[in-house]
């Protein structure tokens, strides 16, 4: 290999807002995505809040912990809907299809 093609190689442009032709995820997928969304991002804004406040926040720490908890569940609940063998989800760490919305 030449010393330019190494060298043109290293320039690479990634993107990761290039849509994947072909590939549609349906809507339980994006509902998926959402659960896992809130539900992390509760976790997440407790943790900060606690941090931050904790005088402040004494009387959130349930709620917010019980909703995330909530929104974690949907998320599990939507993920063995989608699979079509929810009983060979431990496919997904073994052979994971990284066209797939679950892998990532």
């Amino acid at each position: 290999m030449a010393a330019h093609e190494i060298l043109a190689a290293t320039n690479a442009v990634v993107t990761l807002d290039v849509a994947l032709p072909g590939i549609v995820w349906p809507w339980l997928v994006t509902v998926n995505m959402w659960a896992k969304s809130i539900g992390t991002g509760l976790i997440f804004m407790l943790f900060l809040l606690l941090r931050t406040h904790p005088d402040s926040v004494k009387n959130l720490r349930l709620p917010i912990a019980i909703a995330a908890f909530v929104f974690i569940n949907l998320f599990l609940v939507f993920t063995l809907a989608d699979l079509h063998q929810p009983f060979r989800m431990w496919h997904i760490f073994l052979y994971p299809s990284f066209s797939s919305a679950i892998t990532w």
